[in-house]
């Protein structure tokens, strides 16, 4: 770059850089017609100088308006590669930079008397969303303002827009927006050990999950699948919850979400592709449950695709007009609980439900469903017991009559006195010959039977050419409406406690912080993280993490039939 200099002296210097502390005087060449010329070069960023007259006295450039002042010390300043007035910014450290836990943090400068706040609109792939930025400083002429955002794609564009409406961008671009790369992508700085793997390919989503389990990194973006646990209370007493939600509900200490952690939720939401309530008490019964909802359909807006909603539910007071409310709300998948194809062994063991009741509900959802041409899969979860394993045929044909999307069976957790009675091998002859009979009731009516009685935890890009898991993989994925690969889940999938608390994975993951002090970001990249992720590259060679994309998908978004 070029400047030029019309002195009263002749004698002139130009000073420019990004530190005074690294201050080397430029001298000013004569021109011909009397003014002063000096050529610098300079990367993207924003330069404050000052010329140097006779070698004795400071003074502003007349022919460069912009300024900034700082305790008095007013400089002309130079922005490269930035912003327009009325806002210093360049895409480059200190305005651009991550900090320890992973945020991307954006600060500008904006000149006084152009209004007193300002937002950073920002977008890294998968649809623009806006974050408020915060007072950070203020100077004579300025106002620095800041933002962190859970940014995790490997480039992230941006743009600011005043309050006026107005948006800033880069320089000569009428609001044309900066992209850049993370600048922990390359380098890995401010990630302490590891950081060299921060390098995360694409926009956050599974695909950059994948691309960071593939490259063996031990940094992901945030989740995309959540487990959210909104209430340990229950409307009914099983006789063999696994969750203790009886007890907590009569003793008063079953935990219920709190409208804080709503907040914390929002970006966690706005990364997630899957959100799952099937955990603790019964989610309808808690107030909030409908505005969790809406909070994930306003932090999904803007962005391409949807989250897939699963709700667990005893289905006691899903009804028509309550199913319709949920389904607006972006409801996608139901499993509701029926453990007997009777109301005399369903509900005693569901102290508390009627099976009439589920049985009408269960009806008119499906009736709902086709008027409204929804598409939201319905489903039926039974834990098979001594009390009901000869009942599973009278269930699937109850189910097939119903026109329900799948049936699952599951292992009874000998975790109370009656579920250790209820107990029954899941290799056993009984419930072999059981679910063998289940199968052929549901194949010919178009029910997927999910077999989850011995679930084969293997993720089938390790497991190779195996029918088995293919056909059981593809049953679970069809009944939660989400796909699992289950090496990746370190990287992809996290469960929240109804106070905050955070478990990698499952629930029965011990707990790694809570989002009553941190955002979920630090913690799914904090050191504990770290250390779960290296164990599970250790459990998983490299040829086998980087050929993971290729294992088969899940079934469509359709009714399937999945072979027995």
């Amino acid at each position: 770059m070029t400047f030029f200099y019309r002195p009263e002296r002749p004698a002139a210097f130009a000073s420019l850089c990004g530190e005074w502390s690294a201050f080397r005087p430029t001298p000013m060449a004569r021109r011909e017609d009397g003014s002063f010329e000096a050529t610098i070069e300079a990367a993207i960023g924003v330069y404050e100088y000052k010329l140097h007259v006779e070698g004795a006295r400071w003074e502003l450039d007349p022919e460069n308006p912009r300024t900034r002042a700082r305790g008095g010390l007013r400089n002309n300043v130079l922005v490269v590669g930035g912003a327009d007035e009325p806002i210093l910014h360049a895409p480059v450290s200190p305005f651009v930079g991550v900090e320890k836990e992973g945020r991307l943090c954006i600060r500008a400068a904006l000149r006084r008397g152009h209004g007193s706040g300002l937002v950073v609109r920002w977008d890294e792939g998968a649809g623009a969303r806006e974050e408020a930025m915060h007072v950070a400083a203020e100077e004579d002429e300025h106002v620095v303002f800041e933002a962190r955002l859970p940014a995790s794609a490997r480039r992230v564009a941006y743009v600011f827009r005043l309050e006026s409406g107005r948006l800033v961008g880069r320089a000569g671009g009428a609001g044309q927006w900066f992209s850049i790369p993370r600048p922990d992508a390359a380098r890995g700085e401010g990630r302490g050990e590891g950081a060299a793997a921060t390098s995360i390919e694409g926009a956050a989503g599974p695909g950059a999950a994948g691309d960071a389990f593939r490259a063996g990194s031990v940094v992901a973006p945030l989740p995309v699948r959540l487990y959210v646990t909104v209430t340990e209370r229950c409307n009914l007493r099983c006789a063999h919850c696994i969750t203790d939600a009886p007890e907590k509900t009569r003793s008063g200490s079953a935990r219920t979400m709190q409208p804080w952690l709503l907040d914390a939720l929002r970006d966690p939401f706005a990364a997630a592709d899957y959100v799952g309530f099937v955990h603790g008490g019964e989610a309808i019964v808690a107030p909030i449950f409908p505005e969790v909802l809406a909070a994930i359909q306003k932090a999904r807006a803007g962005r391409p695709g949807r989250t897939d909603v699963h709700l667990l539910s005893n289905g006691m007071a899903l009804d028509e007009a309550r199913f319709d409310a949920l389904c607006d709300l972006g409801l996608t998948s139901l499993s509701l609980s029926l453990d007997g194809a009777t109301a005399g062994t369903n509900d005693g063991l569901r102290i508390g439900g009627r099976f009439a009741t589920i049985v009408k509900n269960i009806e008119g959802m499906i009736r709902r469903r086709a008027a409204r041409g929804i598409d939201v899969r319905i489903g039926i979860s039974a834990v098979v017991t001594a009390s009901n394993v000869e009942e599973l045929s009278a269930l699937g044909r109850l189910s097939a009559s119903l026109g329900v999307d799948w049936l699952k069976v599951e292992e009874v957790f000998p975790c109370t006195a009656r579920a250790e009675v209820e107990w029954l091998d899941p290799r056993g002859e009984r419930i072999t010959r059981a679910v063998r009979e289940l199968g052929a009731i549901l194949a010919p009516a178009g029910v997927v039977l999910v077999d989850h009685l011995d679930p084969r935890g293997a993720c089938p890009c390790i497991a190779g050419d195996d029918p088995a898991l293919g056909a059981f993989r593809a049953a679970d994925d069809f009944a939660n409406r989400a796909r699992f690969l289950t090496c990746r889940m370190e990287w992809e999938q996290a469960c929240i406690d109804p106070d905050g608390s955070v478990h990698p994975v499952a629930y029965e993951a011990s707990v790694i912080g809570s989002l009553a002090s941190s955002p979920l970001v630090s913690l799914w990249n904090g050191e504990v993280m770290q250390g779960i992720r290296r164990a599970a590259l250790e459990r998983t060679p490299a040829p086998i993490r980087q050929s993971c994309a290729e294992a088969p998908c899940a079934p469509a978004a359709r009714r399937a039939t999945i072979a027995p």
